[in-house]
């Protein structure tokens, strides 16, 4: 029920160009949209952190992850990582230029499906990935390892620009 209310907050904002309380998007807070008059597109940096939350290297600290990684386990052949913050925005016409950081050994990605741009980062290492002129929308990104995958995701709202 949360994430209906919030994906409905979401799309108002982007119909009608209204800011959200910044309590709206989790792990972003927005702004009060910039001057109309005197918005210009801008670079964005944006920090992402790749965060270990239920690994295998956690089951003696968390004794039922043994149950669950376990053949047959609930997460057998995975491992829950996750991106943080996990919700960041910017305006449309913006460029934003995501720093990117893997303080874990796990190799992951950053991937925008819907925008067709990837970036790898091997275990302990960091790298950028930079979207120019993005559109209004609501855009998914994740990591698409296999063991990662499905639980390693945010989101990227791109809200319209002040008219």
């Amino acid at each position: 029920m949360i994430a209906s209310t919030r994906r409905k907050l979401l799309q108002t904002a982007l119909a009608g160009g209204v800011a959200l309380p910044g309590a709206a998007l989790t792990g972003a807070a927005l702004a009060a949209p910039p001057n109309a008059a005197t918005y210009k597109p801008q670079t964005r940096d944006l920090v992402l952190t790749l965060v270990p939350l239920l690994v295998n290297e956690q089951q003696n600290l968390y004794p039922f992850l043994k149950e669950d990684f376990a053949k047959g386990g609930l997460l057998a052949g995975k491992e829950v990582y996750g991106f943080v913050p996990g919700g960041v925005f910017a305006y449309a016409g913006d460029t934003v230029r995501f720093h990117i950081y893997n303080p874990t050994d796990d190799v992951h990605t950053l991937t925008f499906p819907e925008l067709t741009q990837s970036v790898t980062l091997l275990g302990k290492t960091d790298n950028h990935l930079t979207l120019e002129a993005v559109k209004p929308g609501i855009y998914r990104f994740e990591c698409l390892e296999p063991e990662h995958y499905p639980f390693m995701w945010g989101e990227l709202l791109v809200l319209p620009a002040p008219q």
